[in-house]
């Protein structure tokens, strides 16, 4: 009996691995705007960002060109995981969507009720933008690519990027849903069923950066408004 449990032992161990021991290192990093095409981009595609983006931050600390490049990756550079979170929104039961998460509307309730930490200079956004979706107003210092990247949502630590998978019928199905003359995204917002959809595919979707969980006001030296930090 002991010789038999060790041989489907063995077994099991090769079946493993098989199925997950080394592989050749792939070439590229493939990248789901450009799967369409077949093609991928390289690590230098993913160059990291010298200029100080967040000299503000840290108390303006004077910091090295390799900590600058640190904290930008550190605020902005989500790895991908914007693909994660956009298939946690279709596939998730209506339980998590980031999109419905950055509402601008709901700017001043996000430190009370997430924890997240506005991004200064960002203000809630006077009108929906061009697909409905209220997004933070602000401006972000240039030179941030938004294929790296994304764009800034207003939430330190979450970032917007282009939905590749939102071409054709996509844009069709979500321009058919937007509200006359405001063209505001509302049954996204307030109709549960549309919007737990798992054929619902979204303009943006939404990556999250380390910051998002670590990043938090100086003990010492707070804001005067936390939803406002300057």
């Amino acid at each position: 009996m002991k010789a038999v449990h060790s041989t489907v032992s063995a077994c099991g161990l090769l079946l493993l691995v098989s199925l997950f021991g080394c592989r050749p290192k792939p070439s590229v990093i493939v990248d789901s705007s450009l799967i369409d095409d077949g093609g991928g981009r390289k690590p230098e595609d993913f160059p990291e960002l010298a200029a100080d983006v967040f000299a503000g931050m840290d108390g303006r600390i004077k910091l090295t060109a390799e900590e600058v490049k640190g904290r930008n990756t550190w605020n902005l550079w989500c790895g991908g995981d914007e693909q994660f979170w956009d298939r946690m929104a279709r596939e998730g039961f209506g339980l998590f969507d980031l999109l419905k998460t950055l509402d601008s509307r709901k700017r001043k309730q996000r430190l009370e009720d997430f924890g997240l930490i506005n991004q200064p200079d960002f203000k809630t956004a006077s009108n929906p933008d061009r697909h409905g979706l209220w997004i933070d107003e602000g401006t972000e210092p240039e030179g941030i690519d938004p294929k790296v990247f994304g764009r800034p949502t207003g939430v330190m630590g979450f970032r917007l990027f282009e939905n590749p998978e939102f071409t054709g019928d996509a844009v069709k199905r979500w321009e058919a849903n937007l509200e006359p003359g405001t063209r505001e995204a509302k049954k996204f917002y307030e109709d549960a069923d549309y919007a737990v959809h798992q054929d619902l595919v979204r303009p943006y979707r939404v990556g999250v950066s380390c910051s998002s969980c670590h990043i938090a006001f100086h003990p010492c030296n707070p804001p005067v408004d936390p939803t406002q930090p300057k």
